[in-house]
């Protein structure tokens, strides 16, 4: 299923939202994770969709479900629609 900008982007942001949670930087989650910063900024960009390997690589270091990222990006991505409507 091919995904749009707008998920994509849901899921960066999110993504973004959920390491300044946790107190980390984006250098920590490279680090522990072992993904390259570039890869990573585009990740976290929204350039490139996010291989579902990754997001439970990131989302264990994070400590927090990968479905839980998933569902506050859906509701990101919804309250941004609803917005641009209003």
């Amino acid at each position: 299923m091919e995904q749009s900008f707008e998920d994509i982007a849901a899921v960066a942001a999110q993504l973004r939202a959920e390491i300044s949670a946790a107190q980390m930087t984006v250098a920590d989650v490279v680090r522990l994770s072992g993904i390259s910063r570039p890869s990573m900024d585009r990740y976290l960009k929204g350039d490139r969709d996010i291989p579902m390997t990754v997001l439970y690589r990131i989302a264990s270091i994070l400590r927090v479900q990968p479905s839980t990222i998933l569902q506050r990006a859906e509701q990101r991505r919804r309250d941004l629609m609803a917005s641009r409507v209003n």
